[in-house]
């Protein structure tokens, strides 16, 4: 079977032959000569450094030349568009096995120097030597421009372009707030980076009349949220070990969680982190309980109704293992004099009312081991809302 673009190559052949050959021969000498030098990286930069002036040269031979193949008439009744469906065609059916990741470079490094001036005009210690290396050595607004005649944004460049964005935004969020947990601003100086820096670079590229039809406000901020969740809800278990400290920043993602909607992300990853880190034999009991605790601090900041909750703790879980430990009635107890063990207290009496009666009782015969008859809460596999343990809110 021939290939799908075949037809749109050959009728396009005479006009565009010289544009293809120069781009084939400029991506096939970049092949050769950094492949002797086993070095793909380098031959990828050439490649994306070189498509501005490529790009452009496309544009301008797309808007001077008016003589069109009669063939290539059925792509389109405009002539125009009939020309840049099949040089579209032809390039992409031509391209590198690198053409695509060469542009999601490319959007990547003016998206930095758009952050790199953005960052030297807030703030007065960068460094010049770091603003001149990001200097782009080509006309931003040229080469989006050539992008939009070319009509290839939307059509052919969305994931490069998609993808330059959230890595951009994942770096920035990630170096803003990673552990830093004491800090109440953190959410909102992230969307308001975004909003200076990366929702006026995407207007430039798309224009802001496609930018506001095609609702990327909503877009954007989505993917600034996202990304500020991802990187919480890997740090879930160090903010819940951080507790009463950590505040603002479960304040903050509870924040991003209600724009989201990933708490069953976050409740899957703790449960994955309590077995890994706090769940096996080296771990000390009243450590088991002080995080357990903190567990239930941190998990009603961000949902009161306690779902999420005993979506982190449900069966098997820290509740069942602590039941395991034959020590645990002694530090329970223990625990229960200090004042902070209230809600310890509360939890484990909402659940296991028997344990903490029959614990008081048979307290000071520590030779036996106690008779842990638990009646731990439903698996959240059975509540409603909730599947597969992760929950749905």
């Amino acid at each position: 079977m021939e290939h799908p673009n075949t037809d749109l190559e050959r009728a396009y052949q005479p006009h565009g032959g010289y544009y293809l050959r120069r781009m084939r021969n400029n991506n096939n000498h970049h092949h050769h000569h950094h492949h002797d030098m086993n070095d793909d990286d380098d031959e990828e930069e050439e490649e994306w450094k070189s498509l501005p002036n490529r790009l452009a040269q496309l544009r301008d031979y797309l808007q001077q030349n008016n003589d069109t193949n009669e063939q290539i008439y059925e792509f389109s009744s405009d002539p125009f568009e009939a020309r840049r469906i099949a040089l579209t065609a032809a390039i992409f059916a031509r391209s590198s096995s690198t053409f695509l990741s060469s542009f999601q470079k490319l959007f990547s490094a003016t998206l930095s120097a758009r952050q790199q001036r953005w960052e030297s005009t807030n703030d007065d210690s960068d460094d010049d030597a770091m603003e001149e290396e990001d200097e782009l050595e080509f006309d931003e607004l040229d080469l989006y421009d050539s992008l939009r005649t070319l009509g290839w944004i939307h059509t052919k460049l969305s994931r490069p372009l998609g993808e330059a964005i959230h890595q951009t935004i994942y770096t920035a969020v990630q170096q803003k707030i990673a552990g830093e947990y004491e800090d109440s601003t953190l959410f909102t100086s992230i969307m308001s980076w975004k909003d200076s820096v990366v929702v006026p670079w995407v207007q430039d590229v798309i224009s802001p009349t496609l930018y506001t039809t095609l609702n990327w406000d909503r877009t954007l901020d989505y993917a600034a949220s996202e990304c500020f969740c991802e990187i919480r809800i890997k740090e879930i278990f160090d903010i819940v070990a951080d507790y009463p400290d950590s505040i603002p920043a479960i304040r903050e993602l509870a924040q991003a969680l209600d724009r989201t909607r990933m708490h069953g992300k976050l409740a899957v990853e703790l449960r994955k982190s309590l077995k890994r880190r706090l769940i096996h034999p080296g771990a000390n009991t009243s450590q088991i309980i002080d995080v357990y605790i903190n567990t239930i601090k941190v998990f009603r900041e961000i949902d009161p109704s306690d779902e999420l909750l005993e979506a982190v703790v449900a069966e098997p879980g820290v509740r069942s293992y602590l039941r395991g430990r034959s020590d645990t009635v002694r530090c329970i107890i223990t625990s229960l004099t200090d004042e902070e063990a209230g809600d310890l207290y509360e939890e484990l009496r909402k659940h296991d009312a028997r344990l903490l009666e029959e614990a008081q009782v048979d307290s000071d015969d520590e030779e036996d081991t106690p008779d842990f008859d638990w009646q731990p809460a439903p698996s959240i596999h059975k509540q409603h809302g909730a599947l597969g343990g992760r929950v749905t809110l």
